[in-house]
């Protein structure tokens, strides 16, 4: 395998990290291990879309068992995330947020615990096959070509995510996936930076808006579904969180149109 150019060497980074991270959680889950391993398994598939586009490389079928793992670990984020977010919130809520805190934080064991067995069940030689796609597809190509390569790449992704922001509101977590994958992109081409350091810092800000928009929707869906099954209707207390799911809904408004206006930025300076 050649691992001179900087696709390839990117990738055993992210390899190492991946594997540093699943040994952690095999022993311990913990919140911090847990998130770190998502980010390299985002970047790995950051990686191997690339490879695709250069080279037609499918690699989907493949990459289903290293999607299960982080499906099912992205179930103890999501309820450590609802936990801390909701911790967050004040005022007369704050009873039925207790409520709903304390339920998470029973859930949290067997969240853990499926994690733990996930990163176990885990066929880590689908790491390997993995990696036979992206040495296939790029392994021999130097950093000057690819370079070019990307830049096409992501140039094609900015237009598809361009196009799919008339209608934002609605397209919101695909042009949040579409441009994380730039992101990734960019971090591992060498100097010069295909975009000036103001433009990525607009785009990192999109991308944490967009971050924060989906965790408040996470919540949301956590909160209604706690509403409806452990609450009885007309009380008070069930008609208190009716209120914060709608207050919420407004502050996850709000944070969809300030991302909408950053991507204004990004299409007025990264892509024209």
């Amino acid at each position: 395998m050649t691992s001179h150019n900087f696709i390839m060497t990117a990738w055993m980074k992210e390899e190492r990290s991946f594997f540093d991270h699943l040994s952690i959680i095999k022993e311990q889950p913990s919140r911090d291990a847990i998130h770190d391993l998502r980010v390299c398994v985002k970047k790995i598939k950051a990686y191997l879309l690339l490879n695709e586009d250069i080279s037609g490389l499918e690699f989907k079928q493949t990459f289903k068992k290293l999607k299960a793992c982080f499906d099912i670990a992205g179930k103890y984020r999501d309820t450590q995330m609802a936990i801390a977010l909701a911790k967050k919130q004040t005022g007369k809520h704050n009873e039925f947020l207790r409520l709903f805190i304390q339920h998470s934080q029973q859930l949290l064991p067997m969240t853990e615990q499926c994690a733990k067995q996930g990163a176990t069940d885990l066929d880590i030689a689908v790491i390997g096959r993995l990696r036979l796609f992206l040495d296939e597809g790029v392994g021999e190509k130097d950093n000057a070509e690819l370079r070019g390569l990307l830049k096409t790449a992501s140039e094609n992704k900015l237009q598809e995510a361009k196009k799919l922001s008339d209608s934002f509101k609605e397209n919101a977590h695909l042009i949040r996936k579409i441009l994380k994958t730039v992101y990734y992109w960019l971090l591992i081409i060498p100097p010069p930076s295909l975009i000036s350091a103001g433009d990525m810092k607009i785009l990192e800000e999109l991308l944490d808006l967009l971050g924060k928009w989906q965790d408040h929707i996470v919540l949301i869906k956590k909160l209604r579904k706690f509403r409806k099954e452990w609450l009885v209707k007309e009380t008070m207390l069930c008609n208190n969180a009716k209120e914060f799911e709608i207050s919420l809904e407004k502050q996850a408004s709000m944070l969809l149109k300030k991302a909408e206006m950053e991507t204004l930025l990004i299409w007025a300076h990264v892509y024209p």
